[in-house]
């Protein structure tokens, strides 16, 4: 199965949401600042609502299912921690529906994280989806003992 990557089609979507991705800090207690940029071509004033909120469970556990949502228009990444003694995981996702077709991508802790329909080829391991995907990852390949699950929805199924 492949996925078409649509670089120039105009999709509408009323939600949109990202993950910020949280560069390391000295402190746990050490506070951030980001900024948030927001255009449109829209001839007209528009009106947005920005909610930031903490993402909750954001560290998947071995042997426990995590259930979760994606879109287009919403990407999702987790992190997961190998365990002492684990060397290697496979990292397993289902979907109820075979469309539209996804990218799950396996990244190192590094920011940015490619999470978009066109940069989530760009590093790491992935592979494309319809209802199930798996992925072996190896401890070895990663120096922080970490690594982030992708999941990218594509707009259109090729």
């Amino acid at each position: 199965q492949s996925c078409k990557t649509s670089y120039q089609r105009k999709y509408m979507y009323q939600d949109v949401g990202r993950t910020l991705c949280q560069p390391q800090t000295k402190i746990a207690s050490e506070m951030q600042f980001f900024y948030v940029d927001v255009s449109t071509l829209s001839e007209r004033n528009v009106s947005y609502n920005l909610l930031v909120t903490r993402v909750e469970n954001f560290v998947l556990t071995t042997q426990e299912q995590f259930t979760f949502n994606a879109t287009p228009a919403q990407p999702q990444y987790l992190k997961y921690d190998f365990p002492k003694g684990v060397d290697s995981v496979i990292v397993k996702v289902t979907s109820a529906t075979a469309f539209p077709c996804s990218v799950i991508s396996i990244q190192d802790i590094l920011c940015p994280v490619y999470d978009l329909d066109n940069n989530v080829e760009f590093i790491g391991m992935y592979q494309t989806m319809t209802k199930k995907a798996a992925i072996t990852v190896q401890k070895k390949d990663f120096p922080n003992n970490s690594f982030y699950v992708v999941v990218v929805v594509k707009t259109e199924d090729e």
